[in-house]
C-alpha cells in the first residue's frame, strides 16, 4: 500500500493539469484512473464519487473507449459492493459501447464484471464464459485483465468452500501473474491459498501463504484475509498474539461496506471470541457483516454470522435460504451438518458442528478431531462439557512432539517429493506435472525447508 500514495498523488497532479487546460477527455479518463487507485487502497466511497464524475464528464463528449472504461470501472465498484443491480447496469452499458466501438479492453473489463456477478449467483455456464473472457484478454495482451479473470475464478470460493473448482485455476493463475510481475494479483492468490489451507486443517501451510501476503503491503483486500488467517490460526492453537492481526484486519475492513473485506475479519474475530468465552465481543464483531450480508443476499455469510451469534446466546432466527450446513445445524441435525462440512473438506468446522450436540459420542469425535489438529482451546471446551456431564477417561490427545512432527507438506509437495525420490530432476518433474520449472523449484525449496534437510537425497530418504 506504500506504493499507492505516490501513484494517487501523481494521478491527482495529472488531473489538475488537464483541468487547467480544459482537456475534458483527459479529465474524465484521469478521474477514472484515480477512482481505480482509490479502490485498490480501500477508499471505496471516494472511488465511487470520482467514478461517477468521470462518467458524467465523458458522457457529454463523443463516446469512445474512455467512456467504455469508465462504465466498466463504475460497474467494478458495484461488483465489489455486491450491488447486483448497479453492477449489471453499468457493466451492460460498458459492454454495449465496447462492442459498438470495437474496444477489446473495455469489453474484457465489462464482461469480467458481469461474469463475476454470475459466478457469485451460481449462474450455470459462468465458468466457461470466464474462461472465454480469459482467452480474449490473453490473446490481446491484456495481462492485468487476464490476471483479474484468474482471480475471479478463485477468489469467491472460500465463501461457500467451493475449492474443488477454484483449485483448477489457482496454480496456473498464480504462475501466470508471477511470470508477468503482477504482484498485486499474486497477493490475492496467496491470500486465497491461506484461507483454503486453513479450512482444510493445514494450518502451517495456511500461515506460510499468509506470510507471503504480509511481507510487502500492496492492497488491503488480500492483507485482511492474511491477517484474519494468521490471527485465527493462533486463536485455534491457543498461541499468544491472536488479537493484533485480527484487530488490524477489522480496522482495514471497517467502513468499506464491502463484504469481501468484512466477512473474513468478522468470521475470525467471532470464533476467537467464542474460544475465549466472550459472547458480547462475538456479537459485536459480527453485526456489520451480518447487516451487509442480509442486504446483499449473501446466504453463506448470513448463515455463518447467525450461527456464531446463536452460539453466543443471541436470539435471532436463521433465514430460510441459508445453505445446508447452517440450516441443518440450527435444526439440531448436527451429524448431517458435520457430514456436509467433511464433504466440503473442512474438518475443523465439522468438529465444531459435532461439538454443538448433546451427544457424548459426537462430542468425543469432535474432541479427537480438535486434538489431532492441535486446536487446544476448542478441545478444552469440549472436554469440559463432557466432564460436566460425568464423562471420564477422555483421551489426552497427541503429545506436542507428535503434533510438531506431523507432515506439513501440501498434497502437491508430497507428489513432487515422490518424483524427487524416483530420481527426477526439476525440469523432468515440471514436464510430468505440467508446471513451470520455476514453480517446481519453489516447491522443492519449500519441501527441504519443511523437512529440515539440505539436500534432495535427504528429502527423498524421508519417504523411502
Amino acid at each position: 500500500m506504500h506504493r499507492s500514495k505516490p501513484a494517487i498523488d501523481a494521478q491527482q497532479s495529472a488531473l489538475a493539469a488537464y483541468r487547467a487546460i480544459n482537456e475534458q477527455v483527459k479529465v474524465g479518463d484521469s478521474l477514472r484512473s484515480l477512482s481505480r487507485l482509490l479502490r485498490y487502497v480501500g477508499r471505496a466511497s471516494e472511488a465511487l464519487v470520482v467514478s461517477k464524475e468521470a462518467v458524467a464528464i465523458l458522457e457529454e463528449l463523443p463516446h469512445g473507449s474512455e467512456l467504455a472504461l469508465a462504465y466498466a470501472n463504475l460497474s467494478h465498484l458495484y461488483v465489489n459492493a455486491e450491488d447486483d443491480g448497479q453492477a449489471r447496469l453499468w457493466g451492460a452499458r460498458g459492454l454495449e459501447l465496447a462492442k459498438r466501438i470495437g474496444d477489446v479492453e473495455s469489453e474484457v473489463y465489462s464482461r469480467t464484471n458481469l461474469q463475476v456477478r454470475d459466478l457469485i449467483n451460481r449462474v450455470p455456464g459462468t465458468v466457461d464464459n470466464l474462461v472465454q473472457t480469459l482467452r480474449l484478454a490473453q490473446d490481446n495482451g491484456l495481462d492485468e485483465h487476464a490476471g483479474r479473470v484468474f482471480i475471479a475464478l478463485i477468489w469467491w470460493a472460500p465463501r461457500d468452500k467451493s475449492y474443488a473448482l477454484a483449485d483448477q485455476y489457482c496454480e496456473t493463475g498464480l504462475e501466470y501473474c508471477t511470470e508477468r510481475g503482477i504482484d498485486l494479483w499474486t497477493h490475492y492468490f496467496y491470500a486465497y491459498k491461506a484461507r483454503r489451507e486453513m479450512d482444510r486443517g493445514r494450518w502451517e501451510e495456511a500461515v506460510r501463504n499468509a506470510d507471503l501476503v504480509l511481507r510487502e503491503p500492496l492492497s488491503p483486500v488480500p492483507r485482511i484475509v492474511a491477517l484474519a488467517v494468521i490471527g485465527l490460526v493462533r486463536a485455534r492453537r491457543g498461541d499468544p498474539g491472536c488479537w493484533e492481526p485480527l484487530n488490524e484486519a477489522a480496522a482495514l475492513a471497517e467502513s468499506t461496506g464491502e463484504l469481501q473485506r468484512l466477512e473474513p475479519a468478522a468470521m475470525a474475530r467471532a470464533e476467537a471470541a467464542w474460544l475465549e468465552g466472550r459472547n458480547q465481543a462475538l456479537i459485536d464483531s459480527t453485526a456489520s457483516a451480518l447487516e451487509i450480508g442480509l442486504r446483499c443476499h449473501s446466504s453463506w455469510v448470513v448463515g455463518e454470522m447467525v450461527l456464531w451469534r446463536q452460539r453466543a446466546g443471541q436470539s435471532e432466527p436463521m433465514p430460510a435460504d441459508v445453505p445446508e450446513p447452517y440450516s441443518v445445524q440450527v435444526q439440531g441435525q448436527w451429524r448431517r451438518a458435520a457430514q456436509v462440512w467433511i464433504e466440503l473438506g473442512c474438518p475443523y468446522e465439522a468438529a465444531v458442528a459435532l461439538a454443538d450436540s448433546n451427544d457424548d459420542e459426537a462430542q468425543r469425535e469432535a474432541l479427537a478431531t480438535f486434538q489431532e489438529l492441535g486446536a487446544r482451546p476448542a478441545a478444552a471446551i469440549v472436554a469440559r462439557r463432557l466432564r460436566e456431564r460425568g464423562v471420564r477417561d477422555l483421551p489426552r490427545g497427541p503429545r506436542a512432539s507428535t503434533l510438531q512432527n506431523q507432515s506439513k507438506l501440501t498434497s502437491r509437495e508430497v507428489e513432487i517429493l515422490t518424483l524427487v525420490a524416483e530420481g527426477l530432476g526439476n525440469a523432468e518433474i515440471a514436464a510430468r506435472l505440467f508446471l513451470s520449472k520455476k514453480t517446481v523449484d519453489h516447491h522443492v525449496s519449500a519441501i527441504l525447508r519443511k523437512l529440515g534437510v539440505k539436500t534432495r537425497t535427504q528429502a527423498a530418504a524421508q519417504i523411502k
